[in-house]
């Protein structure tokens, strides 16, 4: 059902997605301009290296082939090559590594992470009482808590995103194993690894969002909130996150290798604008608000009290 009315409230306001594309586009360009001013020596040991032929022979590959071993092995062998470079010239390219990294994962991140509240309050408007909000009016009037949430984030949630990343990427050694039954299911593990660390991810932290939003809280009292609406419904919202994970990764792997990467500027906006509502969605639902997912269609899911006496019955009997 969560999931269902996620993508019913995706296509009812299917214009945010130009918006967030925009802004995205805007991030990036931000981001890239600052990076390069300290990843030029990085850039130039990788030019030397071959790094960057090998890069768009591995791309070419990727959209020529819809087999997800080989999708995946490009990815693993173009991460490969990137360490084994840096491994080799660190004297050259530690630096540069460390500061570049360090403004595209820090300094990019906390810039898109602004528009995080935004798309919420978007969101918020429309589901309780469909009203259509403007982004930029939006994004202007929680600025200022954005920016307290996107520190408290970078605190809390960039260690564990970090660490589901390198553990992704570890997973890919499963592609070089050639013998038993490991290496014909070698994908569909790393896929299943994938998805089970992101989907965890996102049910823990999918209420802190929806409570700042909703309650119009502090960010500290969003993270408690936002607790004790996932708790309601943990196994629920877990289930429901994993169905969401695993479509949008084949979503975006299917066009992606269908385009040549040129279905990026729809499906990426996409995602992230669906990964923004699903939270708004499981709290409406937690906390028993009526919500609208389209013009005609309003919502009433099972009253917080009558989960909570549900709930408790059970002891008694």
């Amino acid at each position: 059902m969560m999931f269902r009315n996620s993508i019913r409230l995706l296509f009812s306001n299917f214009s945010m997605v130009w918006k967030i594309l925009l802004y995205q586009i805007i991030t990036l360009l931000v981001t890239f301009s600052v990076a390069t001013i300290f990843a030029m020596p990085l850039i130039n040991t990788l030019k030397t290296e071959g790094f960057l032929t090998l890069l768009q022979t591995e791309y070419s590959n990727i959209s020529m082939n819809f087999n997800l071993a080989s999708i995946l092995n490009s990815v693993y062998i173009v991460g490969e090559s990137f360490f084994s470079i840096i491994s080799n010239n660190l004297s050259t390219t530690l630096l540069s590594l460390i500061l570049s990294g360090f403004v595209i994962i820090f300094v990019g991140g906390f810039l898109f992470g602004l528009s995080r509240l935004a798309m919420a309050e978007v969101i918020h408007g429309y589901m309780s009482s469909h009203a259509n909000y403007s982004f930029t009016g939006a994004y202007v009037r929680t600025f200022k808590k954005s920016v307290a949430l996107q520190f408290a984030m970078l605190v809390v949630n960039t260690p564990i995103n970090i660490l589901i990343i390198y553990i992704i990427y570890k997973s890919f050694s499963l592609l070089t194993i050639t013998t038993g039954i490991i290496d014909f299911l070698a994908p569909f593990l790393i896929i299943l690894i994938a998805t089970i660390l992101f989907s965890i991810n996102l049910t823990i932290f999918s209420g802190v969002i929806p409570a700042v939003t909703i309650h119009n809280c502090s960010v500290f009292k969003g993270y408690k909130l936002g607790y004790l609406a996932v708790k309601r419904r943990f196994f629920k919202t877990l289930s429901t996150s994993i169905v969401l994970i695993l479509a949008i990764l084949s979503f975006n792997l299917f066009f992606f290798a269908l385009t040549s990467g040129a279905s990026f500027v729809i499906t990426l906006p996409s995602s992230i604008f669906l990964l923004a509502i699903f939270p708004m969605v499981m709290y409406y639902g937690s906390m028993g608000m009526r919500y609208y997912v389209d013009p005609e269609t309003i919502l009433s899911p099972k009253k917080l009290e009558e989960q909570d006496k549900i709930s408790n019955t059970k002891f008694i009997i």
